[in-house]
């Protein structure tokens, strides 16, 4: 914990350390600290006074604490600094003090406050990857503030294949928005788009964190069978221009549009014997009001017929490819356990 106050080691959990103060001036000479509540000393809201002689001379800080039990104000009370902080810090870590936060429930300006102390390596980064650097003062640097995720070919930046440049007063402040050139309109909704190039920085750069974090790179899979059938569509086609990682680590959508040989605009892929499209064939994802390739498969139930063959492609894409996911074609090895059907 001393280690990881001197940022030699990650901090424990995401909060932890000890701050060792023996050359400043304070009270104490060690001081256990967590997550900000507001104040970060541990237990309670105090400094984090750790007590012992070589740390603090006085009677113990915790004995007349009401929140702890007798044996946890025992535990912090000896006359040996190096237990009675060790004891401070388990009691942090039982109490949830130390953990990583909910980064999906966390406020815009929460998660670029704490993406941005991930870059400064005061915090873990967000799962392994994500974080914000701070640019500001770097004269080479086009913006103040850069998204970063999991390195793919070429850039870092999230979203996709740029920098990772957040726009807006603040950081950056040309138009039109980065993230509305065409290069980044094949890998973004217009939602999104418009979540990354409002006139908040913080907005913005906490929109693309959330991006990266639905997206697979800040290292944590996302949870594919809980997406609507836009956020899966769009992600399985991403996948495919390996703009982020497959599903899994076979299935993806192939963008064909454009292509004068294809006979479909779109085909779902996955782990198959012979063809790689899924269900069967080519993964041909059908159009609205055409002829449906799979109505006549005997290894189908009627409602998985019918889930892929409905008049909105972008739905039957999506339950193709949670097709693929239930019967084992986007893993390498196995069906995946996702709970009752």
């Amino acid at each position: 914990a001393v280690n990881a106050g001197k940022g030699v080691g990650p901090r424990i959990y995401a909060y932890c350390f000890i701050q060792d103060a023996t050359d400043l001036d304070g009270t104490c000479n060690y001081y256990a600290k967590g997550e900000p509540r507001p104040g970060d000393g541990v237990p309670g809201t105090g400094t984090g006074c750790i007590s012992g002689p070589g740390s603090w001379e006085g009677p113990p800080w915790y004995q007349d604490t009401i929140f702890l039990t007798d044996e946890e104000r025992a535990s912090m009370s000896t006359d040996d600094y190096i237990a009675n902080g060790a004891a401070q810090i388990r009691w942090a870590i039982q109490n949830g003090i130390c953990d990583a936060p909910d980064f999906k429930l966390m406020s815009d300006e929460d998660l670029f406050h704490y993406a941005v102390n991930a870059g400064k390596g005061k915090v873990p980064r967000i799962y392994d990857y994500c974080y914000i650097e701070d640019a500001t003062g770097k004269p080479s640097a086009a913006c103040n503030y850069y998204a970063k995720g999991k390195p793919g070919p070429g850039y870092d930046g999230v979203p996709g294949v740029g920098t990772g440049c957040i726009v807006g007063k603040g950081s950056w402040e040309g138009s039109p928005c980065w993230y509305e050139d065409p290069s980044f309109l094949t890998i973004l909704t217009k939602k999104e788009v418009m979540s990354m190039c409002t006139d908040d920085y913080i907005a913005n750069g906490a929109a693309q964190i959330r991006w990266a974090m639905r997206h697979g790179l800040c290292g944590d899979a996302p949870d594919f069978m809980s997406m609507t059938d836009e956020d899966l569509f769009q992600y399985a086609v991403n996948a495919g221009k390996d703009m982020v990682p497959k599903i899994y680590s076979f299935c993806f959508i192939e963008d064909a549009t454009g292509k004068p040989d294809a006979a479909c605009k779109y085909y779902a892929k996955g782990k198959s014997p012979g063809f790689d499209g899924v269900p069967e064939g080519t993964g041909c994802i059908v159009e609205p009001d055409t002829y449906c390739w799979y109505e006549n498969s005997s290894f189908l139930t009627d409602e998985e017929i019918k889930s892929i063959c409905t008049n909105d492609w972008i739905s039957n894409g999506a339950a193709q490819i949670r097709w693929a996911i239930k019967k084992g074609l986007c893993h390498r090895e196995g069906i995946p356990s996702i709970g009752p059907e």
